[in-house]
Protein backbone atom coordinates (compact mmCIF):
# COMPACT_ATOMS: atom_id res chain seq x y z
CA UNK A 1 0.00 0.00 0.00
CA UNK A 2 1.08 3.72 -0.36
CA UNK A 3 1.37 6.06 2.53
CA UNK A 4 -0.96 6.07 5.28
CA UNK A 5 -2.39 7.91 8.87
CA UNK A 6 -2.90 6.72 11.72
CA UNK A 7 -5.23 9.01 13.90
CA UNK A 8 -6.24 7.88 17.52
CA UNK A 9 -7.93 10.03 20.42
CA UNK A 10 -6.71 8.54 23.62
CA UNK A 11 -5.04 9.71 26.37
CA UNK A 12 -3.81 8.16 30.02
CA UNK A 13 -0.93 7.38 32.34
CA UNK A 14 2.47 7.34 31.39
CA UNK A 15 3.08 3.81 29.64
CA UNK A 16 6.35 3.06 27.59
CA UNK A 17 4.91 -0.13 26.02
CA UNK A 18 1.64 2.07 24.73
CA UNK A 19 4.12 4.49 23.19
CA UNK A 20 6.52 2.03 21.69
CA UNK A 21 3.74 0.18 20.44
CA UNK A 22 2.45 3.35 18.84
CA UNK A 23 5.51 3.69 17.00
CA UNK A 24 6.40 0.59 15.84
CA UNK A 25 3.09 0.97 14.27
CA UNK A 26 2.97 4.41 12.90
CA UNK A 27 4.12 3.67 8.89
CA UNK A 28 4.50 7.21 7.91
CA UNK A 29 2.54 9.58 10.70
CA UNK A 30 0.90 9.30 13.58
CA UNK A 31 -1.99 11.82 14.86
CA UNK A 32 -3.17 11.78 18.59
CA UNK A 33 -4.97 14.18 20.46
CA UNK A 34 -3.25 15.66 23.46
CA UNK A 35 -5.74 15.10 26.10
CA UNK A 36 -8.37 17.24 28.09
CA UNK A 37 -6.63 17.18 31.42
CA UNK A 38 -4.68 20.74 31.33
CA UNK A 39 -1.99 19.24 32.53
CA UNK A 40 1.75 18.96 30.76
CA UNK A 41 1.60 16.22 28.12
CA UNK A 42 4.92 14.62 28.42
CA UNK A 43 3.11 13.15 31.32
CA UNK A 44 0.69 11.32 29.41
CA UNK A 45 1.33 8.66 26.52
CA UNK A 46 0.11 8.72 23.55
CA UNK A 47 1.07 12.61 23.53
CA UNK A 48 4.49 12.42 25.41
CA UNK A 49 5.94 10.37 22.47
CA UNK A 50 8.25 12.66 20.51
CA UNK A 51 7.60 10.70 16.60
CA UNK A 52 3.92 11.41 16.49
CA UNK A 53 1.63 14.71 15.64
CA UNK A 54 0.42 15.42 18.71
CA UNK A 55 -2.83 18.09 18.79
CA UNK A 56 -3.89 20.32 21.28
CA UNK A 57 -7.15 22.50 21.39
CA UNK A 58 -7.74 25.92 20.95
CA UNK A 59 -10.47 28.32 21.78
CA UNK A 60 -12.54 30.12 18.86
CA UNK A 61 -10.53 33.04 19.96
CA UNK A 62 -7.34 31.47 19.23
CA UNK A 63 -6.16 30.55 22.68
CA UNK A 64 -5.64 27.42 24.18
CA UNK A 65 -8.49 25.56 25.62
CA UNK A 66 -8.22 25.54 29.63
CA UNK A 67 -9.11 21.83 29.37
CA UNK A 68 -6.74 20.86 26.79
CA UNK A 69 -2.75 19.62 27.39
CA UNK A 70 0.29 20.88 26.64
CA UNK A 71 3.92 20.73 26.12
CA UNK A 72 6.76 20.95 23.82
CA UNK A 73 5.46 18.31 22.24
CA UNK A 74 1.97 19.57 21.31
CA UNK A 75 2.50 20.07 17.85
CA UNK A 76 -0.55 21.75 16.05
CA UNK A 77 -3.48 23.73 18.45
CA UNK A 78 -6.72 23.52 16.63
CA UNK A 79 -10.37 24.65 16.66
CA UNK A 80 -11.50 21.82 19.24
CA UNK A 81 -14.62 23.89 20.29
CA UNK A 82 -18.27 23.63 18.89
CA UNK A 83 -17.88 20.57 16.48
CA UNK A 84 -20.53 18.74 15.22
CA UNK A 85 -20.33 15.43 15.05
CA UNK A 86 -22.82 12.29 15.99
CA UNK A 87 -22.55 10.46 19.44
CA UNK A 88 -23.36 6.62 20.04
CA UNK A 89 -23.91 7.44 23.80
CA UNK A 90 -26.16 5.52 25.27
CA UNK A 91 -27.93 6.11 21.67
CA UNK A 92 -27.54 7.53 18.09
CA UNK A 93 -27.86 11.23 18.47
CA UNK A 94 -28.07 12.19 15.13
CA UNK A 95 -26.07 15.71 15.75
CA UNK A 96 -24.59 17.13 19.24
CA UNK A 97 -22.16 20.22 19.59
CA UNK A 98 -18.69 18.99 21.62
CA UNK A 99 -15.31 20.00 22.70
CA UNK A 100 -12.81 18.08 24.08
CA UNK A 101 -9.04 17.32 22.05
CA UNK A 102 -10.54 14.38 20.33
CA UNK A 103 -13.52 16.43 18.35
CA UNK A 104 -10.75 17.90 15.69
CA UNK A 105 -8.32 15.39 15.53
CA UNK A 106 -9.49 13.81 12.67
CA UNK A 107 -10.12 16.88 10.90
CA UNK A 108 -6.35 17.93 11.53
CA UNK A 109 -5.31 14.40 10.52
CA UNK A 110 -6.19 15.40 7.17
CA UNK A 111 -3.26 17.57 6.43
CA UNK A 112 -0.49 15.40 6.72
CA UNK A 113 -2.58 13.06 4.84
CA UNK A 114 -2.42 15.43 2.29
CA UNK A 115 1.41 16.42 2.57
CA UNK A 116 2.55 12.63 2.75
Amino acid sequence: GGPSIVQMSTSGPANDAADNAVTAVCCQCCCVSAGNNNVDAECRSLARNRFILDFGASTIGGTQASFSNFAVYVDIYALEQYIISSWITPVLRPQQTGYRTSMATPHVSGIPAYII
